[in-house]
C-alpha cells in the first residue's frame, strides 16, 4: 500500500509556527504561565498539528545553540567544560533554588509539631498557630513559584544541551573517515537514542548528588530531636527496604530486557507470518491456520517472561506501600518498648510527616547513582566517538592546489581525473592499490570490471576521496554526482528524492525520468512521483537504482561515479543518450557494455589493466536530449566552482526544497524559515476521542470480576490504613491527657486521681502497639493482594486483547488486510501490544491508588473537621477544573512528541547510511543535510517545549491549590479546636501534607492511562474489523 506525501511546495502563512507568545508577554503573564492559556484552550476545543505550536524561544534554536557551544567545544574538546561555560552561571544559581525548595518542603513537619506542641499545651495560642499556619501557606506559595519556574529553566537548559549534542554528533557522523565509518557507524544511532539520554538525564540530576545529603542529615536532625534514638531504627528499616528494592530492581531490569527480547522474536514471526499471507494470498482461516502455532508459541513464552516480571514488580511496588507502614510500626515498638517513652501526638505525627520526607531521596539516592554510572560510561562513548579520525579534505587535488606545470598540463589534456602512482585503502601495512595510475579525459566514458571482490567500488571510493591515500596523488577537475553499489533511497517522496534539494524543472525533470526508465504513474504507484518511499512501498532493486541514477542525473554535474548494475537498455538511453556529453565512471559485470564499441576506456580492477578504445563508433542520435557540458574548471573563474550565488530573496517553495550545488543563499545568509508538513496521524497517534466502547472492551478482557475485586481491596486498603491511624490517634490522646511522671517513685497520674505504675503504663503501650501492629499487617496485606490482583488483570488482558486480535486478522479476508497496511499491523502488534502488556496494567493500578488514597484521607479530613470542612469542596472542584484542563492538551503534546522523534531519528539513521553519496554530491550538500538536521532537532524541540510549558502551567496551578488546600485544613483545625482531640488534630494535620501530591498525581496518572487507552482503541479496532470498514 502506498501513500500520498505532500509535495514540498508554497504553503499558506497558516501552516508557519506561531511567534512564541512568552518573548512579549507581560512579567505577571510569565510568572503564572497565562502566556500559554490560548494553546490550551486550542488544544481542548480540537487536536493540534505540529503548525500549532509556537517557535522555540530564540536561545533554544539549534542554530543559536550550535553558535555558542561547537566554537566553545572546538576549543575545549571537553563536553563537560563547554557545558559549564555556557550553561555555568544558570547551573549553580539552579542549585541553590533546588536548596531553597528541599527547605521549604521541610517546613512543613516543623510547622506540624509547633502547631501540635502548643495544641497540647495547657493554654492553646490560637494567635502563634494561626500565624505558623500563614508562614506555611507563605512558604508553599513561595515553593510552588520557585519550584515550577527552576524546573522550566532546568528543562529549558536540558533543550539547549540535547539540541547541542544531537548536532555534534551528526556533524562528526559526516565528516568520519572510511574506516572509523565501518568500525563505528552502527554506534552512532546508540548514542542518539540511547547515550545522549544519560547524559542528559544525568545532567537534569546532578545538583541531587550533594543536595540528597544534606537533605537525609537535615531530616535525621529533625527526627532525632522528636523521637531520639527510634528516628536510626525507622531510618534503618527504610534504607534496608530501599537496598532490597534496588537488588530487586536490578533483576527487574533484566526480566525486562529478557521480556523485550522475546518480544522481538516474536514481531520476527508476525512480520513473517502476514508477509506470507500476502504473498502467497491464502485466502481463508483454513489456509492459513498452519501459520498460527508459531505465533502463539512465541507469544507463551512471551507472557510466561511477562508474567514473572508482573510478580517481581508486584512485590517491588508491595515493599514500596508496605515501607511507611513498617517504619511506623518499628519506630513506635523502639519508642515505647525499649526506650519506654510515652507516645504524644506530636511526636507520633510529626515523626511521621518527616519519614514520609525520608522516602523520595532514598529512592532517588541509588537511581542518581545509577544514573552517574551510565552517564559516565556515556560519556566516554561520546568521548572516543567524537576523537575518531575524519576523512581528509585534502585527499583529493583540486585546480587550485594543482602546481602550474600540473594545471597546464591537464588543462591542454582536457583531464578530468588523474591517478598517478597511487597507493590506497583501508589499513597502511595492506594497501588496496599499490602504484594505481588512471586518466580519464573530459566527456570519457570509463568501465570498469573485475572479479566480484576485486575493488571495483573501492576504486569509485578512491576516486571520491574515501579511502585513505598513502602514496601519490589525486586530481578530480569537477563536481561529481554519485550512485553507490547499495541504492541508497530517502523516505521521501520519488520526486523529492530525484529531486535532491534541487529546484523543480519539469522539461529538465521528464527528461531524466525517460532517460532513467522511470514511470512511476504506470509502475503500480498510486500517486506516481509523490509516492511517498515507506520500507513497505513495493520498489525493487532495479527501481531504487533507476531513482539513484535520476538524481545524479537531475542534479548535473561534471563527473558521474556509477557503481550501479544497470541492464543494455538504461546503458543506452541514460548513459550514451542523457550523459554523453559527460565523463563517466561506470561499475559493470555486463560483458555486452564491457565490450561496447562506444566506450572509450575500460579498466579491470585486479590486473591493473587499462584498455582504450581504438575502434570506438560514431553515436546515433538519443532519444533524450543530452545534459548540456559544463564548463571545464580552466574555462571558469577561481572561484566559481563554489561560490554563492548573491543575495537574493528565494520564495517559499525554493527554501522548502532547499539548495544544494548553486546555493541561492550565501554561505553566511540564512535561509527563509521553512515548515516541516503537518505530521499525519499514524498507527501510533494517541490523541482522539475515547468512547465507552473502548474501556468496556478493556474492562471486559481483564474478566470484569478482577477489576471489582481490585476496587474492594483497594477500599479494605485504605479503610484498613485509616483506622490504624485512628488507632494511632486514639493511643496519643489517651497517652497525652494530662499524664505526667514522678521520676522518685516511677508512677504515673492521669487527671491528678488514677494513679499508674510504670509497669501499668508499659502493659498499655504494648496493648495499644498489639492493636496497631495487627491492622498495619492486615494494610499490608491488602497491599499485596492489590498489587498481585493488578498483575492478574494485566495479564488476563493482555492474553485476550493479543489471541482475539491474532484470530480476528486470521480470520479477515485478504481485502480486509490489504486495507491496512502492513507497517500499521506491525505497529499495533509491537507499541500497542507492548502499552497492553505493559504500561497500561500499572498506569491503572497507579491511578487507582492515588484516587483512593486521595479520597479516604480527604474524605477522613472532612469528617474531622465537620461543617468547616465543607470548604474543602471549593478546592476540590478547582483540582478537577485544571486537570480536566490539562489532561487533552498534555495527551495532544505527547503524541506529537513521539510523531515527531521518529522523522528525526529516521533522518539521522538515513544521512548516516548515505554519508558517501552525500558527501559525493559536494560541502553544499553536506550543509544542507545539517540545515536538514538543524530543522528536524527544532521541529522535535518545540514539540518538547510546549510539552514541558504545559507541565509547568499544570504544576504551578497545583501546588498554588496545595498551599490553599493546606492552609485551609490546618485553620480549620485550629477552629475546630473546641472539639479536636490532640490525635485527631495531629491526624488531620498530617493528612493535610500526605493529601495534595496524590490529588496531583489523580490527573497526572489518568493522562497516561487515556494514552494507554488510544492502543486499546487501535487493538479492538482491528479485532472489530466487520464493525470497521476503515481498518
Amino acid at each position: 500500500m502506498t501513500t500520498a506525501a505532500r509535495y514540498q511546495s508554497v504553503q499558506g502563512s497558516d501552516d508557519l509556527p506561531h511567534e512564541n507568545p512568552s518573548v512579549h508577554a507581560n512579567i505577571l503573564s510569565k510568572i503564572f504561565f497565562f502566556w500559554a492559556n490560548p494553546l490550551i484552550e486550542k488544544a481542548n476545543a480540537s487536536p493540534l498539528a505540529t503548525h500549532d505550536l509556537w517557535k522555540l524561544p530564540p536561545m533554544c534554536d539549534a542554530k543559536a545553540v550550535a553558535a555558542k557551544f561547537d566554537p566553545s567545544f572546538r576549543q575545549t574538546r571537553s563536553i563537560v567544560t563547554s557545558y559549564l561555560s555556557i550553561f555555568g552561571w544558570r547551573f549553580l544559581f539552579i542549585g541553590f533554588l533546588q536548596v531553597l525548595i528541599v527547605a521549604a518542603g521541610l517546613y512543613g513537619p516543623v510547622v506540624l509539631e509547633l502547631v501540635m506542641t502548643l495544641f497540647e499545651s495547657e493554654s492553646f495560642d490560637v494567635y502563634s498557630a494561626s500565624l505558623y499556619v500563614g508562614s506555611l501557606f507563605g512558604v508553599k506559595l513561595l515553593q510552588a513559584f520557585i519550584s515550577t519556574h527552576t524546573t522550566f529553566q532546568s528543562e529549558l537548559i536540558v533543550l539547549r544541551f540535547t539540541s547541542a549534542l544531537q548536532q555534534l554528533l551528526f556533524q562528526k557522523a559526516l565528516t568520519l573517515d572510511a574506516k572509523s565509518r565501518r568500525d563505528k557507524t552502527p554506534e552512532i544511532m546508540q548514542l542518539f537514542t540511547s547515550d545522549i539520554m544519560w547524559i542528559i538525564s544525568f545532567s537534569y540530576y546532578i545538583h541531587q548528588i550533594w543536595i540528597i545529603p544534606l537533605q537525609l542529615g537535615a531530616v535525621l536532625y529533625l527526627l532525632y530531636n522528636v523521637i531520639g534514638y527510634a528516628a536510626f531504627v525507622g531510618a534503618g528499616i527504610i534504607v534496608i527496604t530501599l537496598v532490597l528494592n534496588n537488588c530487586l530492581a536490578q533483576v527487574q531490569r533484566n526480566m525486562w530486557r529478557i521480556l523485550m527480547q522475546h518480544k522481538e522474536k516474536r514481531m520476527k514471526i508476525v512480520e513473517n507470518v502476514f508477509s506470507v499471507i500476502a504473498e502467497e494470498k491464502l485466502e481463508s482461516f483454513t489456509d492459513r491456520q498452519h501459520l498460527l502455532g508459531g505465533i502463539l508459541s512465541h507469544r507463551s513464552t512471551e507472557l510466561s517472561t511477562l508474567w514473572g516480571a508482573f510478580s517481581l514488580s508486584a512485590f517491588v511496588t508491595s515493599l514500596l506501600y508496605m515501607a511507611p507502614i513498617l517504619v511506623t510500626t518499628a519506630s513506635l515498638a523502639f519508642y515505647t518498648m525499649v526506650m519506654q517513652e510515652t507516645v504524644t501526638a506530636t511526636k507520633v505525627f510529626t515523626a511521621l510527616a518527616l519519614f514520609r520526607s525520608l522516602r523520595a531521596p532514598l529512592i532517588g539516592l541509588p537511581q542518581i547513582t545509577a544514573h552517574l554510572m551510565q552517564a559516565l560510561v556515556a560519556l566516554r562513548r561520546l568521548r572516543d566517538y567524537l576523537n575518531l579520525t575524519e576523512k581528509d579534505p585534502n585527499v583529493i587535488l583540486t585546480h587550485i592546489q594543482l602546481s602550474a606545470s600540473q594545471y597546464e598540463n591537464f588543462a591542454n589534456n582536457n583531464i578530468d581525473i588523474a591517478i598517478e602512482e597511487g597507493s590506497f585503502g583501508w589499513n597502511a601495512d595492506k594497501p588496496m592499490f599499490r602504484g594505481l595510475n588512471l586518466l580519464v579525459k573530459r566527456g570519457d566514458l570509463l568501465i570498469v570490471h573485475g572479479e566480484n571482490k576485486a575493488g571495483k567500488s573501492s576504486l569509485c571510493n578512491v576516486i571520491l576521496g574515501e579511502l585513505e591515500k598513502y602514496e601519490g596523488s589525486i586530481f578530480v577537475g569537477g563536481r561529481i554526482a554519485y550512485c553507490s553499489e547499495n541504492p541508497w533511497i530517502q523516505n521521501m517522496t520519488i520526486r523529492d528524492n530525484i529531486l535532491f534539494g534541487k529546484p523543480y524543472e519539469r522539461k529538465k525533470y521528464n527528461a531524466v525520468l525517460q532517460a532513467c526508465g522511470l514511470r512511476p504513474s504506470q509502475d503500480g504507484f498510486a500517486f506516481g512521483d509523490r509516492t511517498e518511499v515507506l520500507p513497505t512501498t513495493p520498489l525493487t532493486k532495479d527501481d531504487k537504482i533507476r531513482i539513484c541514477l535520476a538524481r545524479a542525473c537531475y542534479n548535473d554535474a561534471d563527473i558521474y561515479v556509477l557503481d550501479i548494475d544497470i541492464d543494455e537498455a538504461l546503458f543506452t538511453k541514460c548513459i550514451l543518450g542523457l550523459l554523453r556529453n559527460k565523463t563517466v565512471v561506470l561499475v559493470s559485470e555486463n560483458q555486452a557494455i564491457i565490450e561496447s564499441k562506444y566506450i572509450d576506456k575500460s579498466f579491470e580492477v585486479g590486473e591493473g589493466i587499462l584498455v582504450e578504445n581504438t575502434e570506438q563508433l560514431e553515436l546515433a542520435e538519443p532519444v533524450v536530449t543530452p545534459l548540456a557540458g559544463r564548463k571545464r574548471f580552466w574555462e571558469e573563474e577561481p572561484h566559481i566552482l563554489e561560490q554563492e550565488v548573491p543575495d537574493t530573496q528565494m520564495p517559499l517553495f525554493d527554501s522548502l526544497i532547499s539548495p544544494s550545488l548553486r546555493s541561492p543563499f550565501g554561505m553566511l545568509m540564512e535561509e527563509p524559515s521553512f515548515s516541516m508538513d503537518e505530521i499525519p496521524a499514524t498507527a501510533d497517534d494517541d490523541s482522539g476521542t475515547l468512547t465507552r466502547e473502548t474501556f468496556w472492551g478493556y474492562f471486559h478482557a481483564t474478566g470484569g470480576f478482577l477489576v471489582f475485586f481490585l476496587l474492594l481491596v483497594q477500599f479494605l486498603w485504605q479503610s484498613l490504613q485509616i483506622i490504624s491511624d485512628l488507632w494511632l490517634s486514639h493511643w496519643c490522646t489517651t497517652a497525652s491527657l494530662n499524664m505526667s511522671s514522678n521520676s522518685t517513685n516511677g508512677t504515673f497520674f492521669l487527671d491528678d486521681t488514677i494513679v499508674f505504675t510504670k509497669v501499668e503504663v508499659l502493659a498499655y503501650s504494648k496493648h495499644n502497639m498489639e492493636v496497631y501492629a495487627v491492622l498495619a499487617l492486615c494494610s499490608v496485606v491488602m497491599v499485596i493482594f492489590r498489587t498481585w490482583i493488578t498483575s492478574c488483570a494485566g495479564m488476563r488482558a493482555a492474553t485476550t486483547l493479543f489471541n482475539s486480535m491474532t484470530n480476528s486478522l486470521f480470520e479477515a479476508p485478504l481485502s480486509v488486510l490489504n486495507a491496512a497496511p502492513l507497517g500499521r499491523i506491525l505497529s499495533v502488534y509491537s507499541g500497542d501490544i507492548n502499552t497492553v502488556d505493559t504500561r497500561l496494567p500499572f498506569s491503572f493500578g497507579g491511578f487507582l491508588a492515588n484516587l483512593f488514597i486521595a479520597v479516604f484521607c480527604l474524605g477522613t479530613c472532612m469528617v474531622c473537621l465537620r461543617y468547616s470542612g465543607l470548604v474543602l469542596v471549593i478546592w476540590v472542584v478547582l483540582y478537577i477544573y485544571f486537570g480536566l484542563h490539562y489532561v487533552q492538551p498534555v495527551r495532544e503534546i505527547e503524541s506529537l512528541t513521539r510523531a515527531t522523534r521518529v522523522p528525526h531519528l529516521q533522518f539521522v539513521n538515513e544521512a548516516i547510511d548515505g554519508t558517501v553519496t552525500i558527501r559525493a554530491f559536494g560541502m553544499k550538500q553536506v550543509r544542507r543535510f545539517h540545515r536538514m538536521h538543524q530543522h528536524h532537532v527544532d521541529v522535535h524541540q518545540e514539540t518538547c517545549y510546549v510539552q514541558e510549558v504545559l507541565k509547568q502551567w499544570f504544576a504551578l496551578r497545583m501546588q498554588l491549590l496545595h498551599a490553599c488546600l493546606i492552609f485551609t485544613i490546618t485553620l480549620a483545625a485550629i477552629h475546630s479546636r473546641h472539639f479536636l482531640l490532640p490525635g485527631l488534630f495531629g491526624l488531620v494535620f498530617n493528612y493535610s501534607l500526605q493529601l495534595p501530591p496524590h490529588l496531583e498525581f489523580v490527573f497526572s496518572i489518568w493522562s497516561s492511562v487515556l494514552s494507554s487507552m488510544m492502543g486499546v482503541k487501535r487493538v479492538l479496532g482491528f479485532i472489530h474489523w466487520q464493525k470497521n470498514a476503515d481498518v
